[in-house]
């Protein structure tokens, strides 16, 4: 990370009075515990500062981070439409409002006399938010919604993206990369240890270790560096609890997923040309494990830990009874894969939903064995 870069992200938050801190819709719980770490600290600077994730939803498991209650899900209009009305040579009496075929109809009575299009303007104010921080987010369509909605504020407000993916489009006016890094938690620590040491509490370092722990599944991947060793270290020194994380994280998986995790382990197969690994799930695996598909990350982020050099890990298994809407039977499947590697991409023809860590995707009326064949052909297609 440039100095001259963490110089300017900090002169921009200096100046800042209302700052947005948002992350990506399919969050990580790298995504999250970067976001509440850098929360926190500006807090402890003073600033005013929003915290928003389009449709949020706080998994279990991750409940047991600090502020999650501060987190909203909606990003309200930043910037307000404004109708000014000349007072100058007369009084409101009355004012009223109502909406008739989708258009607002503001009505008001002069005390005397009557007004007339030249006593009224319009304009906008400012936005609501003066500085907008993205963290392990590398597009900024990944935001969904409050993306969507507001693209004007988010072209006209400066931007500080803090990442360490390479699929990151640098959208930021001032870009936080750093490709070494095996989570954005990781460069967010080097910033705020860079500008302010002593500011370093338990609640951020507890935050910034679970971010750290989770890309690396408690330093077990591949992806493991002696720079992410020695910041976690560092970040017990300053008062993470690590048996917290461990015991929220990795040990109060419920009954059913280990189930589900041994079904998978039973039916595994591996291309280990691609680092590719993958499982076939039939409704019965289902059915006897007591789990159901909301239930497949956190098996396998199991199997991550059972086969950290896998950067491919496929689910394929049968979703027509998970599927109330469809009218036909489907086969679903869900790509799971390591920094460097973009699931949706991979998947593109599919036509999946999701984000470059992880993509969903169905198949009609095919069956669990042809759906393996199409889907493991075109992963080879697109990795090879």
């Amino acid at each position: 990370m440039l100095a001259e870069t963490t110089t300017a992200a900090k002169q921009l938050i200096e100046k800042s009075k209302n700052i947005l801190i948002v992350f990506k819709k399919e969050y990580h719980p790298d995504s999250l515990a970067s976001a509440l770490a850098l929360y926190i600290w500006l807090k402890k600077n003073n600033k005013t500062v929003t915290l928003v994730c389009a449709d949020f939803i706080i998994k279990n498991q991750l409940k047991f981070l600090p502020d999650t209650e501060h987190i909203q899900n909606i990003l309200t209009n930043p910037q307000k439409f404004i109708i000014s009305l000349d007072l100058t040579t007369n009084k409101v009496a009355e004012l009223s409002y109502e909406v008739k075929n989708n258009y607002l109809e503001i009505s008001i009575l002069p005390t005397t006399g009557q007004f007339n299009h030249r006593d009224i303007k319009t304009s906008t104010s400012a936005f609501g938010h003066d500085l907008i921080i993205t963290l392990d987010t590398h597009s900024l369509d990944s935001l969904g919604e409050i993306f969507i909605n507001q693209t004007d504020f988010f072209y006209q407000t400066p931007l500080i993206n803090f990442d360490h993916s390479p699929l990151n489009t640098n959208f930021g006016q001032i870009n936080l990369l750093d490709l070494r890094a095996v989570a954005t938690a990781e460069i967010v620590y080097n910033f705020i240890f860079t500008l302010d040491p002593g500011g370093l509490d338990e609640n951020i370092a507890t935050c910034l270790l679970t971010g750290i722990m989770t890309k690396t599944q408690i330093f077990k991947s591949i992806n493991v560096t002696p720079q992410s060793l020695s910041v976690a270290s560092q970040l017990i020194n300053h008062g993470a609890q690590r048996q917290k994380i461990v015991a929220h994280l990795y040990q109060s998986q419920t009954l059913s997923t280990l189930r589900l995790w041994g079904r998978m382990l039973a039916r595994l197969q591996q291309d280990k040309t691609l680092k590719l690994v993958w499982s076939v799930l039939s409704q019965q695996d289902f059915v006897k494990s007591g789990a159901e598909p909301k239930d497949i990350k956190q098996a396998v982020d199991e199997l991550i830990s059972s086969i950290p050099g896998a950067a491919l890990i496929l689910i394929i298994y049968e979703n027509t009874a998970f599927d109330h809407n469809a009218k036909e039977s489907t086969t679903a499947a869900e790509l799971f894969t390591s920094p460097g590697h973009d699931a949706l991409s991979i998947t593109r023809v599919f036509h999946p939903q999701g984000n470059s860590n992880a993509a969903r995707f169905t198949l009609t009326n095919t069956s669990l064995l042809e759906a393996e064949k199409i889907i493991i052909n075109e992963i080879r297609r697109q990795t090879n």
